[in-house]
């Protein structure tokens, strides 16, 4: 007599997957977006994270529309404005130090795991989440669980491809996720009726075109996009601790994210620049103190303020002129594809407050209104993750959806 077991396509794509330490992020939940391929199938979403907000006139646009300047604190932007939307007056709740969590959704689920529950089930790997001298720090949780971020990009590029940064990627993909776990198959196959056994040949068949899609497209890339012959050319020593070894951990980091994203292993992705405690030292920007301690300092504190968070603004606009350079699998620019969304835990850092922090959002004008700059009074900084979580093609207003706030803030939306 067959066993009765019921055959779930997601429990068996986990299964096949979970062999990475990011497939966690496959865990189970329902599938409430209004279909869980309803997006589309090339746009990926970035959430970054850097600490302590800024001094709302030193970092906000002069004007509204898309005739404005950027001050000092956000003044490196000024090269991918256009690529950006930038938005003052938005509230943020519960601001100053403490949990990071909070910055993505204080539900049950943060929204990068919303995300990767729904649209990152279409790729290999569900999300990534790295660190930059994050520490224990983590923006992200699954039923309430923490996720732990990443913060060696040798060991991140090792889970990511399965071997390290010195190897041939093509090679990766040379080994089958099926063939490593075929025996499982084969006992699974055994245990159930005809037309689940039907199923499951049809689930592996979409694998091993998926893993054909994969091998193609690093076959026809090698020497150009989907390559990591030039990852870590610098040879970083692994040290993650020191802050003189910010700027490199952050570029292999960010190399990274757009190596996967054009290999198309990911489509969601969180990355953390240092966490709330703000205890980072950068000698190499001039500071002479950390970066909590020059929001504290007193006399002179907005020039030691104003340094460091030029610099964080420097790092952001480095990684979108990445993402603007990068070539997609579909030919166009891989910004076009994304959506980034920068997010900090306060308005003015010495404040402590949640007014007007500096919240922005980069991407492809497809997506969102690029180059322009909006005053938003009646926004909450939670409605921007209600609006990521649209544009992935979730249904905000199903009762699954955990709110995190008043809904989607149509005006950002082209």
């Amino acid at each position: 007599m067959k066993k009765n077991t019921r055959f779930n396509r997601r429990q068996f794509l986990q299964g096949c997957i979970a062999s990475s330490a990011y497939a966690s992020t496959m865990s189970s939940g329902l599938l409430w977006s209004n279909s869980a391929f309803a997006a589309d199938a090339t746009t990926k979403f970035i959430f970054m994270y850097s600490p302590q907000g800024a001094i709302p006139e030193l970092w906000h646009p002069t004007a509204t529309g898309s005739n404005f300047e950027l001050p000092a604190m956000s003044a490196p932007l000024e090269a991918v404005k256009q690529h950006c939307l930038f938005m003052d007056k938005l509230t943020l709740d519960r601001p100053g130090h403490g949990p990071n969590y909070k910055l993505m959704g204080e539900h049950i689920t943060s929204i990068d795991c919303v995300l990767s529950q729904t649209i990152g089930q279409t790729t290999p790997f569900a999300s990534l989440h790295l660190g930059v001298l994050n520490g224990s720090a983590s923006m992200s949780r699954i039923n309430r669980q923490r996720l732990d971020y990443e913060s060696n990009p040798i060991n991140a590029f090792q889970r990511l491809f399965g071997q390290p940064p010195t190897s041939n990627l093509h090679n990766t993909q040379q080994h089958s996720i099926l063939d490593l776990h075929k025996s499982s198959l084969t006992r699974f196959a055994q245990s159930v009726g005809s037309s689940e056994k039907i199923r499951l040949e049809s689930h592996t068949d979409a694998i091993r075109a998926l893993e054909k899609r994969l091998d193609s497209a690093l076959e026809e890339t090698v020497g150009g996009q989907c390559s990591g012959g030039a990852f870590n050319a610098n040879g970083f020593d692994g040290d993650e601790s020191n802050g003189d070894n910010f700027d490199i951990i952050f570029d292999l980091h960010t190399d990274l994210l757009v190596l996967a994203m054009q290999c198309g292993l990911t489509r969601v992705s969180s990355l953390m620049l240092n966490n709330t405690g703000a205890e980072i030292f950068i000698p190499s920007i001039g500071a002479s103190s950390s970066y909590h301690s020059s929001i504290h300092s007193g006399p002179g504190r907005d020039d030691k303020y104003l340094k460091y968070r030029h610099y964080f603004s420097q790092k952001s606009a480095e990684f979108i002129a990445k993402l603007r350079d990068a070539q997609d699998t579909d030919g166009s620019s891989l910004l076009d594809n994304t959506v980034l969304l920068h997010v900090t835990d306060t308005g003015h850092g010495s404040h402590h407050d949640g007014d007007s922090p500096p919240y922005f959002l980069a991407g492809g004008s497809r997506l969102i209104k690029t180059g322009q700059a909006v005053s938003l009074p009646n926004a909450n900084c939670k409605d921007l993750l209600d609006t990521m979580a649209h544009l992935a093609g979730i249904d905000v207003g199903h009762p699954s959806y955990e709110i995190h706030g008043s809904g989607p803030i149509s005006s950002l939306l082209s």
